[in-house]
């Protein structure tokens, strides 16, 4: 599959759910493996919202909740945040919430 096909959407729920843990040896997930780190927090950000989680559309809600849960800390930046927050919505069958780290600017 090339880089920029998307893949089927059970493929890519069982993608992000097969994303392994971090070892002990290892420490938190290593946050220059950027696109890891954010695959690691959309399954356990998907882990909240599988559980009826009570604010599935707050994504600050969300994340606080999967690290109550036990995600590791990645030290993420806002666009990684809000990668893993859609990919888990759209696991779930939610759309798409904005990514507050991707800014619009209007055309000139």
């Amino acid at each position: 599959m090339d880089d920029d096909e998307k893949m089927p959407p059970e493929i890519f729920a069982e993608w992000v759910k097969s994303c392994p843990e971090p070892t002990e040896e290892g420490g938190d997930v290593d946050e220059d493996a950027y696109s890891e780190a954010s695959r690691y927090m959309a399954k356990h950000m998907l882990s909240v919202l599988e559980s009826n989680f009570d604010k599935p559309d707050d994504m600050n809600a969300v994340y606080d909740e999967a690290k109550k849960q036990g995600m590791k800390n990645v030290r993420p930046s806002g666009f990684m945040v809000g990668w893993a927050f859609n990919a888990a919505r759209t696991i779930v069958g939610r759309s798409p919430a904005p990514n507050p780290a991707i800014v619009e600017l209007p055309t000139l």
